[in-house]
Order: C-alpha cells, then sequence, then structure tokens
C-alpha cells in the first residue's frame, strides 16, 4: 500500500506499507533478524517514508506518518515496524515520541536503527494529546485524503482513537 502527499498539485511526501499477509518475510528481514523481535504476524514494514527538505516538520511529514498508522491499524496491523538511519536523530525521536521503541541495528552499508511499535501509540494513550493535537489534525485530515477501498475503514479507526478521549470525558462529568 503506498501513500502520496501533495501540496496543491505538487507531490511533497510518501509512504509504503508492507503488510506481512502479503510480503513474509518482510523486507528488513534481509538486513535485521526481525522474528524473535515480533509478537504477532499481523505486523507491517513501513517503508520509504520521505518529504521533500522544506516540508519535513509540518503536517506533510506528521500525516503521513499517522495516516500510515491509521491504515495499518485499519487493515488489523497490530505492530510497525522501520528503519531509520542511525544519525538521523531528529526522525528517531519524532517515532519515539509517537511510541515506538529502539529495538536493533544494522548496516547497510551505512548504520541503521530499527524501531517497533508493539503497543497502543501515544495518539492512543495520551489523553492531552489525543484532546489538543489528536482530534483538530484528525478533523483536518479526513477531508484531505482518499486512500481508496480502505477509506471508510481509515475513517472508523479515527473514530475509534477518539472514542477512548469520548468515553473518558463522558466518565469525568458522570463523576
Amino acid at each position: 500500500m503506498h501513500i502520496l502527499a501533495f501540496k496543491g498539485v505538487q507531490p511533497v511526501g510518501t509512504v509504503s506499507l508492507m503488510t506481512s499477509e502479503h510480503f513474509w518475510p518482510l523486507p528488513i528481514s534481509k538486513y535485521f533478524e526481525i522474528e524473535p523481535v515480533l509478537k504477532t504476524k499481523k505486523c507491517a514494514e513501513i517503508i520509504r517514508l520521505a518529504v521533500l527538505p522544506e516540508m519535513r516538520n509540518t503536517s506533510a511529514s506528521i500525516g503521513l506518518i499517522i495516516l500510515v498508522f491509521l491504515l495499518a491499524r485499519a487493515v488489523g496491523i497490530e505492530e510497525l515496524i522501520i528503519d531509520v538511519f542511525a544519525d538521523d536523530t531528529k526522525t528517531k525521536k519524532l517515532y519515539k515520541k509517537f511510541g515506538f521503541v529502539e529495538v536493533g541495528s544494522y548496516n547497510s552499508p551505512s548504520e541503521v536503527t530499527v524501531l517497533v511499535l508493539q503497543s497502543k501509540s501515544t495518539l492512543e494513550k495520551d489523553k492531552s494529546q489525543l484532546r489538543h493535537f489528536v482530534r483538530p489534525l484528525f478533523q483536518r485530515l479526513r477531508s484531505m485524503f482518499d486512500l481508496g477501498p480502505y477509506n471508510q475503514a481509515v475513517h472508523e479507526e479515527m473514530d475509534r482513537i477518539l472514542s477512548a478521549d469520548s468515553e473518558e470525558v463522558s466518565e469525568e462529568q458522570i463523576g
């Protein structure tokens, strides 16, 4: 599955998702022994996440990460794997803020860090972030993407994540 981000008609970013259902072993297996790290076979590798230099750290780059995460969850993926050049500290920090953890590294030819998301992301766990960042971002993203046959499932995943915050707000109002 592949997602392209546009600014107007100009492509500004891209990301692909390789699911274990369609690609086993996952491409990372050529360089890193991922199977001992995985807790489930419902996994996917995020590959080729790239944005134009001037679009880094903007809604385009963050939007791609969130959309590929939502797409993965919408198709039943429980674990996500990504690799990042070891010296790219900004990108590693971004993934860690999202909930990824480092599980190892390999050389190809430079050192590459492997990160895995095996539990809920911070989008799902951090209620403050959910209210102040995720909810407004989802509202903006809904009308900005077309994932073809996956649109409905991605919208349902957004609603599922947002409902966790709604449930907590309702409990606070009752108490």
